[in-house]
């Protein structure tokens, strides 16, 4: 149906456009028409391209940031005896497997799942020292705490942060160094 429906159709566009190039008003009418076209094409690949990608629930939902969170605080993840993490929008594990070059081998060992959910799928709760879950508690001095701002509120003015922009992605908390800081 739609080769049809597109073959009349674009008939009928060009038959209208016809009649309407033999008066003034017709003219005003395509111009119109066109400019209108081409103003709301510009308007929506600024909002596609721009707008819309800088945007903090887009950011956190397309899982930005976990590049940044690996380059800049890999040694420390490596270093601490247990990295909780929150596991609120997607999977974290299958960045710390590939940013962390993980061993596969190891990791089908150590990973705990979740039972299944009412669709037939489980989440990786955990592997080895990553914990993708975080405690009410976040004050073990052998670990270390990656969540979203408002998940870390409580230790927010001792955290780094992970930033993209404007936005604060994550926000790492480490209890041993945040010690430090208020000592001095």
């Amino acid at each position: 149906m739609i080769i049809p429906l597109a073959y009349f159709g674009g008939v009928g566009i060009v038959r209208a456009i016809t009649y309407l190039k033999k008066s003034y008003v017709g003219v005003s009418l395509l111009t119109f028409f066109a400019g209108f076209i081409v103003l709301e094409s510009v308007f929506a690949f600024s909002m596609y391209y721009w707008h819309y990608p800088a945007q903090a629930h887009v950011i956190r939902s397309w899982q930005c940031g976990y590049k940044e969170l690996f380059t800049t605080y890999g040694e420390e993840l490596k270093m601490k005896e247990h990295v909780h993490m929150t596991s609120r929008h997607g999977q974290p594990y299958i960045y710390y497997l590939w940013y962390l070059k993980y061993d596969p081998a190891t990791y089908q060992k150590n990973a705990s799942y979740t039972g299944a959910d009412e669709y037939g799928f489980s989440q990786v709760k955990s592997f080895d020292k990553y914990v993708f879950s975080l405690p009410a508690s976040k004050n073990d001095p052998e670990s270390l705490y990656i969540g979203y701002p408002d998940e870390m509120s409580d230790n927010l003015s001792q955290s780094k942060e992970i930033k993209l922009g404007t936005e604060s992605i994550f926000e790492v908390y480490d209890p041993v160094t945040s010690n430090t800081l208020r000592e001095n």
